[in-house]
């Protein structure tokens, strides 16, 4: 348990009893970051806590870091070069399925 987090009477009082409950999405972000609607939230409490935000991944970045999360090897030089020339807006996504079809993926 959290060390900020009140013990409730009962444990079915635990937050983790309760059911889910839709939340607004009132702050907004820059609309050059928004990707997703989690984008609000952590925007905001960046705000809060005022971080500042760091500018996007590269893309040879990105690729190395999907790469070694789904297969735990570098993506190749031959790789890099196609993702990089791949201008079309779904590259991520297409390498990201590719990744999850290999057979290398869940490999120990």
């Amino acid at each position: 348990m959290a060390p900020h987090e009140e013990i409730p009477g009962s444990p079915r009082d635990h937050w983790s009893f309760q059911p889910p409950v839709k939340a607004n999405v009132l702050a907004r972000a820059p609309q050059a970051e928004a990707q997703n609607p989690i984008d609000f939230f952590l925007d905001a409490k960046r705000k809060q806590q005022a971080l500042i935000t760091v500018e996007p991944a590269s893309k040879r970045v990105l690729l190395r870091r999907i790469y070694l999360d789904l297969i735990g090897l570098s993506p190749t030089q031959t790789e890099i070069q196609d993702f990089l020339n791949d201008t079309d807006k779904d590259a991520y996504e297409k390498v990201v399925r590719k990744l999850l079809a290999s057979s290398q993926y869940g490999e120990r």
